[in-house]
């Protein structure tokens, strides 16, 4: 009995090490995941921009009918799938005048676009979102602006 209790004890031990690890871990890789806000202060201003100067490289559309008060979308999916963008370190910018009419985007500088890549490329790494994320979050806002 004696052994008995010792292996019980040596279990209980290591089970709470377990724990202890899972905790830890989890709170670790929440860390890594950041879902907004978009960071105002730091979006690119794509409107002031000259006529005459290159388009951004876009990565989110969605309609216009969305851009809330501060020039960012009011759908929860898209603040939080650029505000994931942001906060990978890559310069995020709104474009609300842009030559298509009644849709806004979610852009980058030409000279960030491979920061972009790379960002997307680890939020999906990490199974924050599908590498079809933006496309699948695109055609289900322009379809429920369309059914209203």
């Amino acid at each position: 009995m004696v052994g008995r209790t010792s292996d019980n004890d040596g279990q209980r031990q290591w089970l709470e090490c377990c724990f202890c690890v899972l905790r830890n871990h989890v709170r670790i890789a929440m860390s890594e995941i950041y879902i907004g806000p978009i960071a105002l202060e730091a979006l690119v201003s794509f409107d002031t921009r000259a006529e005459d100067s290159a388009c951004p490289y876009t990565f989110l559309a969605f309609p216009t009918q969305l851009v809330g008060e501060h020039g960012i979308p009011t759908n929860p999916d898209a603040e939080a799938y650029i505000a994931a963008v942001q906060s990978e370190g890559v310069p995020v910018g709104i474009w609300t005048r842009s030559p298509v009419e009644g849709t806004a985007y979610a852009a980058v500088d030409q000279e960030q676009i491979s920061s972009l890549h790379q960002a997307i490329k680890r939020l999906t790494g990490r199974g924050q979102f599908t590498s079809e994320f933006a496309a699948e979050l695109c055609d289900r806002l322009f379809q429920s602006e369309r059914s209203k």
